[in-house]
């Protein structure tokens, strides 16, 4: 819808918009507001464990690049791979026989004790919750990249590439580094008409320094003609990971 182009509030009576499967970037958001005028509430979940956290502009705050709170009458928490309850960053959890939850993946008890670490189910996703139990998606584990000792969660660096008025799409993924651990590298799908060049690499690694950490910016860009997506429109980092491995690194 967005990619037609319509010019300024369009004729439409929507109440309230649903998004899901991937962070929403402030872009789109504020495109939301200005041409649907409806906010678009993000919401999380997975098969295992259906819809667990949101948002709901008309009846609270709405946080940018959070995710929302625990929907109602559900008891999210922030655990290491333990179960122990943290204070800040770690795996989404749900307590063990909760409502929305799966009993058990058919005719494999092995796969379904691993979705689960003492009374909590991991859903395998890494958030950041506040004081105020706004949760802020960093990724799913293994997304997350180690760097230097940080642990980068690769939406927020997305972002801010997606906010150059020149990049399409972005995708990030960690690839080893002997002496970081692993470094932060960017695949980019540019613009229909921009060329990507040494000197736009570089400028793109500028804007995410001077929007985020420093040590955020990526330290690889490869320019890519199509990213690669699921039916629904996930980023496939698994086929990036795949395409370093294979020896293509994009233009």
């Amino acid at each position: 819808m967005r990619r037609l182009q319509p010019a300024g509030r369009q004729d439409v009576a929507l109440i309230s918009v649903g998004t899901g499967g991937e962070t929403v970037s402030p872009d789109p958001i504020a495109w939301g507001d200005e041409v649907l005028g409806a906010h678009l509430n993000e919401a999380f979940g997975q098969t295992e464990c259906y819809m667990i956290v949101g948002n709901s502009g008309s009846v609270m705050p709405v946080r940018l690049g959070s995710t929302g709170r625990a929907m109602p009458g559900q008891d999210v928490a922030i655990v290491d791979e333990s179960g122990v309850v943290q204070n800040d960053t770690g795996i989404v959890a749900v307590p063990r026989g909760d409502s929305v939850m799966f009993k058990e993946y058919w005719n494999d008890p092995d796969a379904s004790r691993a979705e689960f670490a003492g009374d909590w189910m991991l859903t395998g996703d890494i958030a950041r919750r506040d004081d105020d139990g706004y949760f802020y998606y960093v990724g799913c584990n293994d997304d997350v990249i180690n760097a230097a000792g940080y642990r980068v969660g690769p939406s927020e660096i997305e972002d801010a590439l997606l906010s150059h008025p020149e990049v399409a799409a972005a995708g990030l993924i960690g690839l080893p580094d002997a002496e970081r651990g692993q470094a932060i590298q960017a695949f980019i799908e540019l613009r229909d008409g921009v060329r990507g060049d040494d000197a736009l690499a570089q400028m793109l690694q500028d804007h995410v320094s001077t929007r985020l950490a420093r040590h955020l910016y990526p330290r690889g860009v490869s320019f890519i003609e199509e990213m690669p997506r699921t039916v629904t429109g996930k980023t496939r980092r698994d086929v990036l990971r795949a395409r370093v491995g294979d020896g293509g690194g994009g233009t």
